[in-house]
C-alpha cells in the first residue's frame, strides 16, 4: 500500500483562493488523496516537523481549520533512519 507524506502548504490548500484555477485543482486533487486514505487505499505519514509548522502558522483563523484537517485524519508517524533523504 502506498504511503503519502503531505507538507503544511498541502493542508493550507483548501483554504486558500479557490477561484485561482491552480489553487481550486491543487485542492481537488488533495482531496481525492485524502478520499482514498479515508478508504484505505493509501496510508497517510507524519512527522514532527509537521507540528513545528503548524505551530508556527500566524492566521489563527486559518490555523484552526488546517489543525482540524490535520487532525481528522488517521496517520503513520515516519521514522528517521538512513535511507531516507531529507
Amino acid at each position: 500500500m502506498a504511503k503519502i507524506y503531505f507538507d503544511v502548504c498541502c493542508y493550507n490548500r483548501p483554504f486558500d483562493d479557490l477561484t485561482q484555477g491552480r489553487i481550486r485543482l491543487e485542492t481537488e486533487a488533495l482531496l481525492l488523496i485524502i478520499n482514498r486514505i479515508l478508504n484505505n487505499g493509501y496510508i497517510l505519514c507524519e512527522s514532527p516537523a509537521i507540528q513545528f509548522e503548524l505551530s508556527r502558522m500566524t492566521d489563527d483563523y486559518k490555523k484552526k481549520k488546517v489543525i482540524m484537517l490535520y487532525s481528522s485524519i488517521e496517520k503513520e508517524m515516519l521514522k528517521y533512519d538512513e535511507k531516507i533523504n531529507i
